[in-house]
């Protein structure tokens, strides 16, 4: 696909980093290898990292500008600074990408091309390996809670929120609503938040079914069945007062407030009954007995299990 000149030299990708020094050079060379990093310029986010991330990337992919952060940005706080450095640049466009997400030839450049014609924000499918059907891309709005992620074949549809995975952003919607929220929505919930904050306000949410992009499994506790999995309850539990847990209560008690009032704080006490009973039942029935009984039902089970590889 090819773009007018203008548009791709003021489009400006965000990459958030911290501690993954070969992923992430693996999502540069990727971009490179797409020929992006000659016409679209990078921002990468380190956070603070100790593996010599930063001075891999300076060495290898010294076209890429590096904005340093202190441990503390979380994604949303990442993507946050890189955001306001590229729109300090004169961007024209936006794109967020992790550095686990690798984008098939041609998926940035229908995001920008969507995006270029009709506004908004677009978003890209993410499919994990072995599999066809996605793992990131994008969400109704339901009654309490997001919906299951829609599946687009290759068109494109309309969404309320997006998984930041993958997300090309015009300028103009930066200055109607500004930035992701760092100060509530550190880690978790920044993504969806953001898109949420854009599709309330009348801004063109989409999801392009064509773009799409290798993603990696993910295998944190947020991902994990809470209840079959190995992980120790006191990590689930710690995950309450964890920035980078979807069960942060500060982020996630702000998030369900913010867009569904009294019913989203029902569901997070719902949560929290849920994470009750597992630590009841965990201790008293067996694993194998459990995994017998619920192990064909639960979805992040099953992930684990396709995913994880052997112990």
């Amino acid at each position: 696909m090819t773009l007018a000149a203008p548009s791709i030299a003021r489009t400006w990708i965000v990459i958030p980093v911290y501690n993954r020094r070969v992923i992430t050079l693996a999502c540069l060379q990727c971009l490179r290898d797409d020929g992006l990093l000659g016409h679209m310029s990078v921002i990468v986010v380190d956070d603070g990292s100790t593996d010599g991330t930063t001075e891999a990337i300076r060495r290898d992919f010294p076209e890429v500008i590096i904005v340093p952060g202190d441990g503390n940005l979380w994604w949303t706080g990442a993507i946050a600074l890189g955001m306001r450095e590229a729109m300090r640049r004169d961007a024209e466009f936006i794109c967020w990408l992790n550095d686990d997400t690798l984008p098939a030839a041609g998926a940035l450049e229908l995001l920008l091309d969507e995006v270029r014609r009709n506004g908004g924000i677009a978003g890209g499918v993410g499919i994990l390996p072995g599999e066809d059907q996605p793992a990131y891309g994008g969400f109704r709005r339901g009654f309490r809670v997001l919906l299951t992620s829609l599946r687009p074949g290759n068109e494109t549809v309309g969404c309320d929120a997006l998984n930041g995975n993958l997300v090309c952003i015009s300028r103009e919607v930066v200055e109607q609503i500004g930035y992701p929220d760092a100060a509530d929505l550190p880690h978790g919930y920044g993504d969806f938040d953001y898109t949420l904050r854009a599709s309330r306000c009348g801004i063109p949410v989409r999801l392009v079914g064509a773009a799409r992009c290798a993603a990696q499994p993910n295998l944190s506790t947020n991902y994990r069945s809470w209840l079959l999995s190995d992980v120790p309850l006191r990590e689930i539990w710690g995950g309450l007062v964890r920035p980078g847990s979807f069960i942060y209560q500060p982020a996630m008690q702000r998030f369900y407030w913010r867009h569904w009032g009294l019913r989203g704080s029902f569901y997070c006490a719902s949560i929290l009954a849920r994470l009750i009973a597992i630590s009841i039942i965990r201790p008293i029935v067996p694993a194998s007995v459990l995994r017998r009984i619920r192990g064909q039902r639960s979805r992040a089970w099953q992930h684990e299990q396709r995913h994880a590889g052997p112990n």
